[in-house]
């Protein structure tokens, strides 16, 4: 039996599905709508059109980014949200938000900027493929943009 979508997100590590939040919140998604699916596990976004993961195949559609693929998702069936109000719904694009503007940045400081974490970032995050010289550098570029991240949400207190 084939399954209805294909997931392609990042490996997984720490009893996790995955190391990266926005690939378990889009399967943590899938699960809650009853959609059948089939999980594949990488560490390369390639085939990415964001160059990112999590990408849902859906036939022969590739769709990338999670609110992209919330939204195809609820428009193929698939909305968590139908039973709620539009004050609820309101509501739970907010809270949403404030993950995404507060949280995320929080996670990225806490796994390349702080003292001793980076490695181990670097470790899980990049793909094994990946040796020296490229290793080092990607590792550096994750610490600037989580750094950049970190400013960008000063400036906006």
């Amino acid at each position: 039996m084939e399954s209805d979508f294909e997931l392609f997100q990042y490996r997984g590590a720490w009893n996790l599905a995955s190391v990266s939040p926005r690939c378990l919140q889009i399967q943590a998604h899938l699960k809650f709508c009853g959609a059948d699916y089939k999980v594949v596990s990488c560490n390369v976004a390639k085939m990415s059109p964001s160059g990112e993961l999590p990408v849902l195949r859906d036939a022969a559609k590739l769709i990338a980014e999670p609110a992209a693929i919330v939204k195809h998702l609820a428009a193929n069936g698939y909305d968590l949200d139908h039973d709620l109000s539009r004050l609820q719904r309101a509501e739970t694009r907010a809270f949403v938000e404030l993950l995404r503007s507060r949280l995320a940045p929080a996670l990225r400081y806490s796994w390349w900027l702080e003292p001793g974490n980076a490695a181990v970032a670097a470790e899980m995050e990049l793909p094994r493929e990946v040796r020296w010289p490229l290793r080092p550098l990607l590792a550096r570029q994750a610490q600037l943009a989580a750094a950049d991240a970190v400013l960008q949400q000063q400036r906006m207190r």
